[in-house]
């Protein structure tokens, strides 16, 4: 065992390493800072990686599991869905002039967003808005087959964004503004609900008429939704690049 001096050296090698690696702010002095791209990229990895989770525990029939993945799948979704809604919709939209290519892409991808939300719902009606609680007797197969449907629509709106949105907004920005993005996006999950917007209710609660268990903590009469931080300082784009096509 190392004696106390030694041990003490050690630390404080240590620590000057880690001051030196924090220089930059981001890890490391070298480091890039991530851009628009890298944080949906991010998301859309990490996202694919819970349902891999998900899945596992499914086959294995660990109902806690599953549910555990359930409920990290529902909060990673949301923060990444109220970001896209925030920054990378409003963007398309407003460089989709004169452009009818781009205007159809923002609205498919509005589209593809609004049966995402339709779908988290379900997954919580499927457990009664109980995540991490028993099961009732039956609902095992019912979350699996909402989460089957959330996957299959997820998976086909990350592809679209990575073979056709993600290229355009890389070619229409510079490097600078798209770091600047990606921090606008990443502010955005700060200021956000953890349940689906009201407008979402709607086609949930017709997929799911057999159910008996209300979907809970949807506020219809109300643009907002409860636990909505206040929103954090936005940072302006150094450019208002075109969209290039």
């Amino acid at each position: 065992m190392a004696a106390p001096n030694q041990a003490a050296a050690a630390a404080e090698a240590v620590a000057a390493e880690l001051a030196v690696s924090d220089a930059g702010g981001t890890g490391g002095p070298n480091f890039p800072e991530p851009s628009l791209i890298d944080c949906i990229l991010c998301d859309h990895r990490h996202v694919s990686t819970l349902f891999a989770h998900f899945e596992a525990a499914a086959a294995a029939k660990q109902e806690h599991l599953m549910q555990m993945h359930a409920a990290a799948l529902i909060q990673s979704i949301r923060m990444h869905s109220q970001a896209e809604l925030e920054v990378v919709y409003p963007l398309v939209e407003a460089e989709s002039s004169g452009s009818t290519d781009n205007a159809a892409l923002a609205a498919r991808s509005r589209q593809e967003h609004a049966q995402v939300e339709s779908d988290l719902l379900n997954v919580l009606a499927s457990v009664g808005c109980t995540l991490g609680g028993p099961l009732p007797l039956g609902a095992t197969a019912t979350l699996e087959a909402a989460m089957r449907n959330l996957q299959a629509h997820l998976i086909a709106h990350m592809l679209e964004e990575e073979r056709t949105l993600l290229p355009r907004l890389a070619a229409a920005h510079s490097p600078e503004a798209l770091v600047l993005l990606g921090k606008n996006f990443e502010a955005a999950k700060l200021a956000m609900s953890f349940l689906p917007p009201a407008a979402a209710a709607a086609p949930a609660a017709a997929g799911l008429a057999a159910a008996t268990t209300p979907v809970v903590g949807v506020d219809t009469g109300t643009a907002g939704l409860e636990g909505k931080a206040p929103a954090p300082a936005r940072v302006d784009t150094a450019e208002e690049a075109p969209m290039v096509m």
